[in-house]
């Protein structure tokens, strides 16, 4: 498992535009990485916490050409911000954290500080090697 942990100092409209490079980046670098034999790329992004700032950057995802629409995953405890974006964006639903986990490989924790590490104690078995886990959560280290 490979950490990243996007911050800002500034919680600014600006911020998003921040966090989105960063992904971007962090995309390209992906699919350089996770390339099968032929050459195809097999990157699936998930989503845990589908709140303001992952509603942007999936919707930021989507709308350029870097990230296939049907390689988003994403999993909120509030079921409606969910099904928001899967109409809105083509985000694939996980039936849960876990599940979202077992399915992509680069895993974006987007939830609220305090709630990292519920999150974390659902999920950490299935954290194993070849897995890209990014943070946006400030304040807290993995």
């Amino acid at each position: 498992m490979r950490v990243v942990r996007i911050i800002s100092q500034k919680r600014q409209k600006s911020s998003i535009f921040i966090y989105f490079k960063n992904l971007l980046v962090l995309g390209v670098i992906c699919d350089i990485i996770y390339k099968n034999k032929k050459g195809v790329m097999t990157v699936n992004y998930g989503f845990i916490g589908l709140g303001n700032m992952a509603g942007a950057i999936i919707r930021g995802m989507c709308r350029s050409d870097g990230f296939a629409g049907d390689s988003i995953y994403g999993f909120n405890r509030s079921v409606g911000k969910t099904e928001a974006l899967a109409r809105e964006c083509g985000l694939i639903p996980a039936e849960s954290a876990a599940d979202l986990v077992e399915k992509c490989e680069v895993v974006v924790l987007a939830v609220k500080p305090q709630m990292l590490d519920g999150v974390l104690g659902g999920i950490s078995e299935k954290l194993g090697s070849g897995k890209l886990v990014i943070t946006i959560a400030a304040g807290k280290t993995l």
